[in-house]
């Protein structure tokens, strides 16, 4: 039984700094203070390929993201066992989330080594001479394999250095499978710019790094592997779930057979699936790299479908206020990013019609006089006859979404047939981990002991 409060989830009944050879190598006396400095988001290209787009008028169902009980777990739902069950989905989903790519800034760099970064520009005044602080530069990375990993870009204006890219893409020369720890990447990204491109950050910057810290992130890419059903094709799934999303009112375009995004122009949130293997296959550069083992991920590859979940500044920063702390990448927990996934995956399969009938205890969860109103409405009754005014129905409708996730608006679950529903395909339980024949080849996986390495650090900062 899928409720509009638990989307996705059945319930428990069912049986369903691097330093010296590591890369930063300079002391430093204090640490800095960071600051945000925001996000444009990315530019979007016009679609060359078949696009479909639906808009959803949402009206006054539009809600706070600090709004109370916005998630209505436990609200519909009774029992002691719920509770659990749902946290035991954010732990599944925080065992089987990758991060693809990260964005990450470090404020209060007074100043680098730019010898390495190839492209440099500036402002000149009349008699040819650089304006002063007016000066940039930047350059990239790639991986052992030829492909561009990391981007980099430092302005001397705002002594902003910023790091984008896959660090996957980078350590491992693909991305089909990458770590879930946030940390890790982003000492991992910023040792490769240091050592690669001898930007000399100080030893206690990479120590800062290595804990977590000092660096903001200014957007990550979740990604999730979805199993493909028996008997499914992976382009049929991808259509439909299009189609399905559309009917749940929500903002879709679909490269037909190959992905589909929803709220792709979001500046918050947005999500896509995509066939991973079609991706590769119309790769500029080819596929996979020749490894040991590449077979692996090609099976992986056929057998799933992707969930790519971006995360851009003003998610970030919200979801980080909520912990106390500016968007540092020790915010960013597997169980933090699981959350906000799941949250994702709530968004998207709540809108509108895609809702399944509430039982006898469910409607007794919700408080009077809306559960009678909520009740007329699965009944598929006429509301404006069960109310004394329109006024008091549309208080009734603020408070049964705000509260519930349902929209009384829209067609009741007795007036509609639908064939597949997100909820079907995008249950938590759909989702798989890396394999373990993956995970433990290093060729395939690319992993560090963070705890090492922050002792290492730690040692050379004591010498020194």
């Amino acid at each position: 039984m899928r409720t509009p409060d638990n989307p996705g989830i059945s319930p428990p009944n069912k049986p369903n700094a691097p330093l010296g050879k590591d890369g930063l190598n300079t002391p430093t006396r204090k640490n800095v203070p960071v600051t945000d400095k925001g996000s444009k988001g990315s530019k979007h290209h016009d679609f060359d390929r078949n696009t479909i787009s639906s808009t959803l008028d949402s009206d006054d169902m539009l809600h706070s993201e600090d709004s109370a009980n916005t998630t209505g777990i436990g609200l519909v739902h009774g029992g002691d066992g719920l509770l659990d069950y749902v946290d035991a989905m954010t732990n599944h989903i925080a065992d089987c989330l990758m991060v693809d790519t990260l964005d990450l800034t470090l404020s209060n760099v007074p100043s680098i080594n730019r010898a390495d970064l190839k492209r440099a520009y500036g402002q000149i005044d009349d008699n040819n001479e650089l304006v002063g602080d007016s000066d940039w530069a930047k350059g990239s990375l790639q991986s052992p394999h030829g492909k561009q990993s990391l981007r980099v870009r430092y302005v001397q204006k705002t002594k902003q250095l910023t790091v984008e890219g896959s660090p996957a893409m980078h350590y491992q020369g693909q991305n089909v499978v990458s770590s879930g720890d946030v940390t890790m990447l982003s000492y991992m990204m910023f040792r490769a710019v240091n050592k690669q491109l001898r930007v000399d950050l100080p030893i206690q910057v990479g120590y800062e790094i290595a804990n977590g810290r000092l660096a903001e992130v200014t957007r990550i890419d979740v990604v999730l592997l979805l199993r493909v059903p028996d008997g499914v094709m992976k382009s049929a799934l991808i259509n439909a779930l299009a189609i399905a999303g559309i009917q749940a009112g929500n903002n879709i375009s679909l490269y037909v057979n190959e992905s589909v995004y929803f709220d792709q122009n979001s500046q918050t949130e947005s999500q896509k699936l995509y066939d991973k293997a079609a991706q590769l296959g119309h790769a500029r550069k080819g596929g996979l790299p020749d490894v040991e083992g590449v077979e692996l991920l090609n099976d992986l590859n056929e057998k799933t479908i992707r969930l790519e979940a971006v995360f851009r500044t003003r998610k970030l920063v919200q979801v980080a206020k909520q912990h106390g702390s500016r968007p540092h990448p020790c915010v960013f927990t597997p169980k933090v990013l699981a959350k906000m996934v799941k949250d994702l995956l709530y968004k998207y399969s709540s809108h509108d019609q895609i809702f399944r009938r509430l039982d006898y205890k469910q409607l007794r969860a919700i408080a009077l006089p809306y559960r009678s109103t909520v009740a007329h409405w699965q009944n598929d009754m006429c509301l404006e006859d069960m109310v004394i005014s329109d006024r008091v129905l549309k208080e009734h409708a603020a408070y049964i979404w705000n509260n519930h996730r349902i929209n009384i608006k829209g067609p009741s679950p007795d007036s509609m047939h639908v064939p597949m529903s997100l909820y079907d395909i995008l249950s938590p339980k759909n989702f798989i981990p890396v394999p373990p024949d993956i995970r433990n080849s290093p060729v395939l996986f690319h992993e560090e002991d963070m705890d090492s390495n922050r002792s290492s650090i730690q040692r050379r900062l004591i010498q020194e």
